[in-house]
């Protein structure tokens, strides 16, 4: 049998789990917008890494081909002095005066694209110096 003073007390109890049904729903919803959240987080956070690490290898890809090309016109220019060299060694033996003036002309360019490379590493390494901050991939 339920009394007039037992329907409030029960109305009451109901109402205290709706309101903590409520409360529990919510907080449902606030840890699942926050997993939402952490999980978006997470995956920005892949990309950009991911990203981080392609952009790394086409930096360090970069350097290696830049440091080939490098190589490569060092060689050449290594062939170049050994022909000036062997030009020079032989312009004694050569009869012709067009043929000397031609010698004479190669010998001379060789000369002074050596003397313009030796001039531009000057003026880098003077810039290199004067902007310590700034990197350069050299070896």
């Amino acid at each position: 049998m339920t009394t007039n003073t037992q329907i409030p007390v029960a109305q009451e109890k109901a109402d205290a789990a709706n309101d903590t049904a409520a409360a529990d729903a919510d907080d449902l919803n606030v840890s699942m917008n926050r997993g939402e959240r952490l999980k978006a987080i997470e995956q920005r956070i892949a990309k950009l890494k991911s990203d981080a690490d392609t952009k790394a290898a086409a930096a360090l890809s970069a350097a290696s081909d830049a440091q080939d090309v490098r190589d490569s016109l060092d060689a050449l220019r290594v062939q170049g002095e050994n022909r000036r060299a062997e030009l020079e060694s032989k312009q004694d033996q050569l009869q012709s005066d067009a043929v000397k003036q031609a010698v004479q002309t190669v010998l001379l360019q060789s000369k002074i694209d050596d003397a313009n490379r030796q001039y531009a590493q000057q003026q880098a390494d003077a810039a290199g110096s004067a902007n310590p901050g700034q990197s350069a991939f050299r070896e």
